[in-house]
C-alpha cells in the first residue's frame, strides 16, 4: 500500500488539472475484473499505468523494479505539487512544475545524471548558473504559486 498519493498534472485548454494516484485508484479496478465483485469482468475498468507515471515524476527511461536511473529526486513533500520531466540526459534536463498551493514554495532538487560541467537553469524567469562536480548535485530553488513553471538545466557554452 502506498504511503503517500502520487501526483502528476495534465494540462487541458492551458488550464492545470491536478490528478491524484492513490492505493484506492491503483487497487479499485481490480474490483470490476473476473472474479472481483462480479464473476464476468465489466469492461473499461483499467490499472492506470504506474511505469508511466514513475517516468514522468522521475525522468528514468526505464523500470524501477529493474536498475531504477533516475534523473531526479525532488526534495519537497508529495502534497499540492505536480512534476512533469520532459528530458533528461548527461547534458541537459527539463521539468514542467506546478504548485497548487498559495503561496510561493521553497524546494529543491537533485540532479543525479548531468556529467561534470558548468549548467545554466532557467527556472520561469530567473537564471542561475551551477558546477556539477560529481554524480550528485542539489539545487534549491522557489517555485511560485498556482502557475506553471518550466525548469530547463543546459550545459553553459560561454
Amino acid at each position: 500500500m502506498l504511503k503517500r498519493p502520487l501526483l502528476s498534472v495534465l494540462t487541458i485548454r492551458d488550464t492545470p488539472v491536478k490528478c491524484v494516484f492513490s492505493d484506492r485508484v491503483l487497487r479499485l479496478p481490480r474490483l470490476f475484473a473476473s472474479n472481483g465483485m462480479y464473476p464476468d469482468a465489466i469492461p473499461g475498468f483499467t490499472v492506470p499505468d504506474t511505469a508511466l507515471l514513475y517516468a514522468t515524476v522521475t525522468g528514468d527511461p526505464g523500470m524501477a523494479g529493474y536498475f531504477p536511473l533516475n534523473a531526479v529526486r525532488w526534495l519537497t513533500p508529495a502534497r499540492d505539487i505536480a512534476a512533469l520531466v520532459t528530458e533528461s540526459g548527461t547534458d541537459s534536463f527539463e521539468a514542467k512544475l506546478f504548485h497548487f498551493g498559495a503561496a510561493p514554495r521553497i524546494m529543491g532538487e537533485e540532479l543525479y545524471l548531468l556529467a561534470p560541467s558548468r549548467y545554466k537553469m532557467e527556472v520561469g524567469a530567473e537564471t542561475r548558473y551551477f558546477m556539477v562536480k560529481g554524480p550528485r548535485t542539489r539545487i534549491d530553488f522557489t517555485l511560485p504559486a498556482q502557475q506553471e513553471i518550466h525548469l530547463r538545466i543546459i550545459t553553459d557554452k560561454s
